[in-house]
């Protein structure tokens, strides 16, 4: 990573959020004579330790008020989950088999070798047979599906919309 900035050293941290914390703390530190980059060897480390420190401390702080704020909304009662107001209905159930046909019949095409196609100069197909034609089917379907459920929404919503 160093070497992609033309730098020396290089620290990966795990988010960016962690990476603007360090650069501050970092900059605060050289502003004392306590940067990552300033002493011997010794007190390098001794300053890198030190604002690890600071940022597991600001980390555990942070997480604190998350679970404060978190409680507060009554996130810990029982039967409340992030997802409590979301019911998979049969609708839900409706689409996921459809998705999970469509991607199990295409995977077995493929598998199979139902999918060959030739271009020489045009595109020629193998000729359909019972397996091919089930896996264009399924392919079909999962390409379709979007399409569908966005067609199947608005007759719903457009239906509501008359009732009103």
């Amino acid at each position: 990573m160093a070497a992609l900035e033309g730098g020396v050293a290089a620290l990966a941290v795990a988010s960016g959020a962690a990476a603007i914390n360090y650069t501050i703390i970092n900059l605060a530190q050289k502003g004392i004579g306590r940067g990552s980059n300033q002493g011997n060897v010794f007190r390098r480390l001794v300053n890198c330790l030190r604002m690890f420190s600071m940022l597991i401390t600001w980390m555990i702080s942070a997480l604190a008020l998350e679970s404060d704020s978190m409680r507060s909304r009554g996130s810990l009662l029982r039967g409340r989950t992030a997802f409590s107001i979301y019911r998979f209905d049969n609708r839900d159930r409706a689409f996921v088999i459809a998705l999970f046909s469509g991607i199990t019949l295409t995977a077995m095409g493929a598998i199979l070798g139902a999918t060959t196609m030739f271009y020489n100069p045009r595109i020629i197909w193998k000729p359909l047979e019972n397996v091919s034609t089930v896996t264009a089917a399924g392919y079909a379907a999962l390409c379709l599906l979007p399409m569908g459920l966005e067609c199947w929404t608005e007759c719903r919503f457009q239906r509501a919309r008359r009732k009103v």
